[in-house]
């Protein structure tokens, strides 16, 4: 039975936003007749009290009036945002998830809503959705953990600019000209890290695969996702060495490194390389140890605040650095630039500060 059609503007809430609906009549558009359809405008609030003055102000303008300029601009920030995931993300970035996150968060919010429309007020209002958790979380946060934090909140609006400065340069706009409002950086927060002891407590509360995980992730100081779609290929149990650039790979940003084995890795190595399964050392492209991780580090007393796998490198790199390596070599192993090793972990250098303090 077909849907009773509606005379007035409706309000109706989607993934959590609120949004002012109407049907557009049948027309003819430039002599072809163009059915009848439901369209509809993000109110860019999850909270009622701004959505019914938001559509008491859309009321006011009439939605015949709104219609018009949706038919003139036509392109909505769903399919702006998969053009851009099409185009770019696919083709151009080696680590998706971030970005296919930040795609699946932002559609939930602005849906169809019209690139036109994109402006400060909707980018506060897309921050305040997910601040406080009505956007966003996927399949394993609800509560306080789907809350955005302010950091990864700039992240995702980063992605929306370049969708947008990526349909400005195909020319498809049509004279649109969205201007996005980013919320101020955090201040850089302390690097987190394990002591030697939290270290070993973890890797005894780690079982099967994932002890051998925290080794290598321990020792190579490499990202979790290098470690989890390893195969023996990139493993050279002669030469001592592991490639963590798989052949074929684009060469991003976050360079991998090429590192010699360390010797508290070569058992560990020679048992996984043996007993690959079609080329993976731990079973395949999809493994994730996340919560695997999780689960081992709170049960070996670890806070929640630390109890991620990234823990690993920040830990090696500083032990590395309070033992008097130099940090050109902890560049060198990390995949970094000496800059950067020197601006995050340079403090626990047993001789910072000393060149610009002197003997005295």
């Amino acid at each position: 039975m077909p849907r009773e059609k509606r005379d007035l503007p409706w309000l109706a809430k989607r993934n959590g936003v609120y949004y002012a609906n109407w049907y557009e009549p049948p027309s003819i558009v430039e002599g072809a007749k163009r059915p009848g359809r439901t369209r509809s405008q993000s109110l860019h609030t999850s909270d009622p009290n701004q959505a019914s003055v938001a559509f008491a102000s859309f009321l006011g303008q009439g939605q015949s009036l709104y219609a018009a300029g949706v038919e003139t601009v036509g392109l909505t920030v769903a399919k702006l945002l998969d053009d851009y995931e099409k185009e770019h993300v696919n083709v151009k970035v080696t680590d998706k998830v971030r970005q296919l996150n930040a795609i699946a968060h932002l559609k939930a919010f602005f849906g169809q809503s019209q690139a036109a429309d994109i402006d400060i007020l909707a980018s506060r209002a897309y921050a305040a959705a997910r601040q406080s958790g009505d956007i966003g979380g996927g399949r394993r946060h609800s509560g306080d953990r789907a809350k955005g934090a302010a950091s990864t909140i700039r992240r995702e609006l980063n992605v929306l600019q370049a969708a947008v400065n990526h349909a400005r340069r195909w020319k498809r706009l049509n004279g649109a000209d969205p201007r996005l409002e980013l919320p101020a950086s955090a201040p850089p927060e302390e690097t987190l890290w394990l002591t030697r002891d939290e270290v070993r407590a973890l890797s005894a509360a780690a079982q099967g695969p994932l002890r051998d995980f925290v080794t290598l992730a321990y020792y190579t100081a490499a990202r979790r996702n290098s470690i989890e779609r390893l195969r023996v290929e990139q493993v050279d149990l002669k030469l001592m060495r592991i490639n963590f650039r798989p052949a074929g790979s684009a060469v991003t940003k976050k360079r991998r490194a090429l590192q010699r084995i360390h010797p508290s890795c070569i058992d560990t190595l020679k048992r996984l390389v043996q007993h690959a399964q079609d080329g993976w050392l731990f079973g395949g492209p999809n493994v994730d140890f996340y919560r695997e991780f999780h689960r081992a580090a709170i049960a070996a007393g670890i806070d929640e605040a630390r109890a991620h796998p990234h823990v690993l490198r920040h830990s090696r790199a500083t032990h590395l650095l309070m033992d008097g390596k130099p940090p050109y070599a902890v560049a060198g192993l990390l995949g970094d630039t000496l800059t950067t090793v020197l601006r995050v972990y340079g403090h626990f250098c047993p001789d910072f500060g000393a060149e610009a303090l002197g003997d005295e």
